[in-house]
């Protein structure tokens, strides 16, 4: 079957066996350079697993590559430890099967990246529900299960109504009412704008189709425009609703663009620490002179310890947020990716790197290493060809 034959509940949240076409794999052959992918020439198909990226539409995980034994049976070759995602509206003419998990065996073997993408693009209980509406299907978007068609209609428009997409975000309290973000700017003058919130109903018309319509009689309260908030707001933000996943990514977005300070304790070698306690009887007499150690000095970050015995990564946002009592610390601006990467690599085994641990802070488990798993290789492929 091809998926512009079904809806998108067929691939969303199963794992898809999709041939691989001559479009499909010369794409991934540019991965396959990389070392990500093998077996691109080899491969007859791929194995992917469906979701819904509430902004970017239906979506495909690569999960691996795959061949056929004697006994056409799929033998699966796994892409390396990385995200690889194909966008529907590429496939979509293409041949596909759903792979009947027996024994939950993919879930099994794929758990890791399945909970990730569940994880990690996690929407609302009413944009759940939403999905579950058979009736708005014929105005969804075949590539963006959540953007659907509303049309717009004035009384002096009233025989050129004009449909624009709209993307849903919330069911309102009265039957078949919805709110969602208008995701183009109409032609007419409806006196709303793109990238504002819309009203609208679902009707059933007179020949059994359904028809939105956009409610222009419900007043729309727009907020001034205001500064960008400052990283300090977002975690501020984020702590009053720490379920909330678009907060905590806000929260992400900042950090992965900015530098952070961390902490270290400069340790002597034994030798220099003997020569220093000899010299400490005599200081008048080394007034104007210079001291050099006989061994590198070591920089040793200052970690967090619960009582537990768990090991937490301080970082901080600014030099303002390091505590009064870190005044024997040298103190190491650093972009907060290569930071990440030495908490990452960290030998105590980091349970969580902790930002501004001392004012309000933000905790970020080791999920968030496989979140920015692509954008720390890289830095990492950086930093390697720099030494």
């Amino acid at each position: 079957m091809k998926y512009k034959d079904v809806d998108f509940r067929v691939i969303c949240n199963n794992f898809c066996i999709f041939s691989l076409s001559d479009n499909l794999r010369q794409t991934l052959k540019k991965a396959e350079t990389t070392g990500l992918i093998k077996n691109i020439d080899k491969a007859k198909s791929i194995l992917t697993y469906g979701y819904i990226d509430h902004s970017a539409g239906l979506t495909l995980e690569l999960l691996a590559t795959c061949m056929t034994d004697k006994n056409g049976t799929f033998q699966f070759f796994d892409v390396d430890n990385t995200t690889l995602k194909i966008r529907i509206g590429m496939v979509q003419e293409d041949d596909f099967l759903l792979y009947d998990d027996i024994g939950d065996k993919l879930k099994t073997r794929y758990k890791d990246k399945v909970n990730m993408i569940l994880k990690s693009y996690k929407v609302s209980k009413d944009v759940e529900n939403i999905r579950k509406i058979e009736t708005l299907d014929s105005l969804r978007s075949k590539e963006y299960p959540d953007d659907v068609l509303v049309v717009f209609q004035k009384d002096e428009y009233k025989e050129y109504g004009e449909a624009c997409w709209v993307r849903i975000e919330k069911i309102e309290k009265q039957e078949n009412y919805f709110s969602g973000i208008l995701l183009n700017e109409p032609e007419k003058d409806f006196g709303i704008h793109n990238g504002e919130k819309v009203f609208f109903h679902l009707e059933k018309q007179d020949d059994g189709s359904y028809m939105c319509f956009a409610d222009l009689k419900k007043k729309i309260v727009r907020k001034k425009a205001k500064d960008k908030l400052s990283l300090k707001d977002l975690i501020k933000e984020y702590n009053k609703d720490k379920n909330s996943i678009e907060k905590l990514f806000a929260v992400i977005n900042v950090l992965i663009t900015q530098n952070v300070y961390l902490l270290y304790h400069a340790l002597l070698g034994k030798d220099d620490i003997n020569n220093i306690e000899q010299l400490v009887n005599n200081l008048d007499d080394l007034k104007g002179k210079e001291f050099t150690t006989s061994n590198p000095i070591r920089l040793k970050l200052e970690l967090l310890k619960t009582p537990q015995g768990e090991f937490f990564f301080p970082m901080y946002s600014s030099p303002q947020e390091i505590p009064d009592t870190a005044g024997d610390c040298s103190i190491v601006e650093q972009h907060f990716l290569e930071a990440l990467i030495l908490a990452k690599n960290d030998k105590h085994n980091i349970s969580a790197v902790i930002i501004d641990p001392f004012s309000e802070s933000i905790i970020l488990g080791k999920d968030i290493f496989d979140l920015l798993e692509n954008q720390i290789k890289l830095v990492e492929n950086l930093l390697k060809k720099q030494k």
